[in-house]
């Protein structure tokens, strides 16, 4: 059975090829028109829709797969390594042609999303290796398994790590020619410049999309359950738009019937192809239809975090900061370890989440004001752009980050003690705090006022429903005075917070009901 699904395939593959007139005996047009996303890569950018057939048709012995996510700044981090080698066996000038066919999948299509599930990627970027017959038919989930072999990212992060491990494999000695026989690498502009504004829309779109990446990425497994439940009240209480704390606090009061704590294991089983349980598939329809943000939303559309690859780690940091600026002292070591459960479980960029694992460990045990927090992510931020500006540089990479600490002279006069550069960084905390509280606390909130005027002009007039569930959370700081007494007297964090945000919620609806 297997062998004549195989045949139709090539018969299939055969008459589109006739059909469109695209039949030719050389490989030089590689894997045809409009397969490669952009002219100037040599890796060849494959999609759901033409996956399998590209595979199955090129004369190459191995293929090596790239699958990585366009705003992962790992994976900008390592584009212009892979196409470095990918120049040396794709197309009609490589010095190798024929003998490894080097592809690439972008997670973040849409399009692709059963693709990258097909394959477990769990991390970005993952290198898959093997024969292209096997990538092409095969999965991580069925028997071709072992056929299918992933390279580890640490020892082949560079081009040379890469053809290094190649070599081994074929054991041959494949080398780069001079610097001038390699076609310069696509540049790829990441996060890391701060606007002279944070934005709103901004941290709504990272906010949704969050949620629909830990949807269609498998991470909704029994161990991620408590840290997920933990991060949505950390949002429901402390997020700066009120419509985003709305459809929070819906998905809080919709999470026990949609993933249900008894059919955890059922999760487990069905997100790693084991079952196809009923129920499960119930329970996940019913998760996709809640909304953080709005029906509206994620709408792809980035206005300060403005880069096609760093929109949503750009926004991610945002959407931290703002948290950061509205939790009270008690709250504050708890909103840290929320922040780092969710970059431990839900940020699929590998070395991202690495650096930021390793670099928060020491914080946990010293942050415990709303300042600390405030000033740690602040420090961390920095940080994160100093070193991705600095790797940009050392790989010849043309980028919009910059070295410069933020925030710039010209945007904080007083944050730093002396000095008329921005590379001064001498800096007067006190002046950094209330700047960052103004920045993300203040400022954001005239921002989002003003932009539900603006809205609130343009849309059609909203159901009763919709202005009553504005009403319950028209302040864009407040929450229910028994919440923040709660966590005042008790020191729980935001979890008692949340309950009662939770049960306000539910009185309402049975108000609704009774009228």
């Amino acid at each position: 059975m297997c062998v004549l699904w195989r045949f139709k395939g090539i018969v299939g593959l055969v008459l589109l090829l006739v059909v469109s007139g695209e039949m030719t005996l050389s490989w030089s047009r590689s894997l045809g028109d409009g397969i490669v996303k952009d002219e100037k890569d040599a890796g060849h950018e494959l999609n759901f829709e033409n996956f399998n057939a590209s595979l199955w048709a090129t004369p190459a012995n191995w293929a090596l797969v790239e699958f990585y996510n366009r705003w992962c700044p790992a994976c900008q981090k390592f584009k212009p390594q892979y196409e470095k080698v990918a120049m040396l066996f794709n197309g009609p000038d490589a010095p190798y042609p024929g003998v490894v066919l080097l592809a690439k999948v972008d997670c973040a299509d849409e399009i692709n999303t059963k693709l990258c599930h097909r394959f477990a990627i769990a991390r970005w970027p993952t290198l898959l290796w093997g024969k292209p017959t096997a990538l092409a038919w095969g999965s991580r989930t069925s028997e071709q398994d072992s056929s299918l072999e992933q390279i580890p990212i640490k020892s082949a992060y560079n081009a040379n790590g890469l053809l290094e491990w190649i070599n081994k494999r074929l054991d041959r000695s494949y080398s780069f020619g001079t610097t001038s026989e390699q076609k310069q690498a696509s540049q790829t502009n990441g996060p890391g410049t701060r606007q002279m504004a944070a934005s709103i829309q901004d941290i709504e779109e990272a906010t949704a999309q969050a949620y629909q990446i830990i949807l269609t990425h498998s991470l909704l497994k029994s161990k991620h359950r408590a840290p997920f439940i933990r991060f949505l009240q950390l949002v429901v209480v402390h997020h700066p738009s009120k419509r985003c704390r709305s459809g929070t606090a819906d998905t809080l009061m919709n999470i026990k019937d949609a993933w249900p704590a008894e059919h955890v294991r059922e999760f487990d089983e069905h997100i790693t192809g084991g079952t196809e349980s009923e129920t499960v598939v119930a329970d996940v329809a019913a998760l996709k239809r809640l909304r953080l943000c709005g029906e509206k939303l994620p709408s792809g559309h980035w206005t300060t975090c403005k880069s096609e690859t760093g929109g949503y780690s750009c926004g991610l940091w945002y959407l931290f900061h703002a948290l950061s600026v509205r939790v009270d002292d008690a709250e504050s070591n708890t909103a840290l370890r929320t922040i780092r459960g969710f970059i431990e479980n839900f940020f699929v960029c590998e070395e991202c989440r690495e650096h930021f694992m390793k670099m928060s460990a020491s914080a946990v045990e010293t942050v415990n004001t709303r300042r600390a927090l405030v000033l740690w992510l602040w420090r961390a931020h920095n940080e994160v752009s100093k070193r991705l500006a600095e790797e940009a540089l050392a790989n010849k990479v043309q980028t919009s980050r910059q070295k410069i600490q933020w925030p710039s002279k010209k945007m904080c006069t007083s944050c730093r003690k002396h000095g008329d550069t921005d590379e001064d960084s001498e800096w007067d905390e006190d002046s950094v705090y209330r700047f960052l509280r103004k920045f993300y606390g203040d400022s954001l909130d005239t921002t989002y006022e003003e932009v539900s005027r603006v809205s609130s002009k343009i849309r059609p007039s909203e159901s009763e429903s919709s202005r009553e569930e504005e009403e319950i959370t028209n302040n864009s700081v407040a929450v229910p005075v028994g919440a923040a007494v709660g966590i005042a007297m008790a020191s729980c964090g935001f979890g008692l917070a949340a309950c009662c945000w939770r049960l306000q919620q539910k009185k309402r609806k049975q108000m609704r009901r009774r009228i």
